[in-house]
């Protein structure tokens, strides 16, 4: 069933896989919502899950809320419980929580009258 569309994930996941270059956020957060509707039953989905988490890992930047829910909307139909997609969300929730965390904590709270 659809191996046209299984040849592109392999081919994909290759070309990810031997990409030396670091993805910044927008390239994060676009690959992974690549990743929407493929059938997570394909092995070859959690190998691309498996490069893709070596290339959030390697991100130096931060996840504006864009590449956040670009992120996890790729990954909604995925099985929550594999461990790829698992270390997927603790990462982009890390890239993604900081500076939204750091910028409440600075400002002042507001009294209501």
């Amino acid at each position: 069933e659809h191996s046209e569309v299984r040849e592109m994930v392999l081919a994909l996941g290759q070309r990810a896989a031997e990409c030396q270059e670091v993805f910044s956020a927008q390239q994060l957060g676009n690959s992974l919502y690549g990743l929407q509707g493929m059938n997570r039953d394909w092995q070859r989905v959690r190998q691309v899950l498996a490069v893709l988490l070596r290339k959030a890992e390697e991100c130096q930047q931060q996840l504006n809320p864009q590449e956040t829910s670009n992120s996890i909307y790729g990954l909604q139909l995925l099985e929550a419980n594999w461990p790829e997609v698992a270390e997927l969300i603790a990462v982009i929730a890390e890239k993604s929580g900081d500076g939204e965390v750091q910028q409440r904590k600075k400002r002042p709270p507001r009294h209501s009258q």
